[in-house]
């Protein structure tokens, strides 16, 4: 579909009606946002696993939690990776699943900062 828009095949440069139709009920969705989790804290950021199975989540204060979206996206590990004032940055989530790096960082407080 994308490579006959590109390509201008219709003659009028966008997807047809019918293409229009077809992405909305395949590809959006349809049941609009839900709630996954209630946090006193913001997450900043979030990756899907290579097979999307689950979802890391990182949130202030440094917590991490691994949502099972099979599961109906029951949090399947919680880890708190730090203390306040520290934040997550970023997660990965290795191919295999076994392992889960994450970056973060601490204001700095000084006379010299």
């Amino acid at each position: 579909m994308l490579s006959r828009r590109e390509a201008n095949i219709t003659g009028r440069g966008r997807f047809s009606s019918a293409d229009r139709c077809h992405v909305a009920s395949q590809y959006l969705p349809v049941n609009g946002p839900g709630l996954i989790d209630n946090m006193d804290s913001a997450a900043y950021v979030s990756q899907f696993s290579e097979d999307g199975s689950l979802c890391v989540a990182g949130f202030l204060e440094c917590l991490i939690k691994i949502y099972n979206v099979d599961r109906g996206w029951k949090v399947q590990k919680e880890i708190r990776a730090g203390s306040s004032p520290w934040n997550m940055t970023d997660t990965s989530l290795s191919p295999d699943q076994r392992f889960l790096v994450y970056s973060s960082m601490s204001p700095m407080h000084g006379p010299d900062c």
